[in-house]
């Protein structure tokens, strides 16, 4: 469960106030800040789920993470 703000889940912008259930194969980018000279990209932490299953002890997550990639600024207003 993502409770979002600045995130973005496979390309697509997540609602303030809004929840989503992570599935298989979602990608999940955090907005950071934008790129310092160029605002039109942003440095984001990136998590690739690659997938998940529910034990006895909660869930058992298996994941790609990125903490500085760089993707289009989707923040931008510009």
């Amino acid at each position: 469960l993502i409770l979002t703000g600045k995130v973005q889940i496979n390309e697509e912008d997540i609602p303030k106030k809004a929840a989503y259930y992570v599935q298989q194969n979602d990608i999940i980018d955090i907005w950071k800040q934008p790129v310092e000279g160029n605002t039109k990209f942003a440095e984001v932490h990136r998590i690739e789920i690659i997938n998940y299953i529910l034990t006895d002890q909660g869930y058992d997550i298996n994941l790609k993470s990125w903490k500085d990639f760089y993707v289009q600024n989707w923040r931008d207003k510009n």
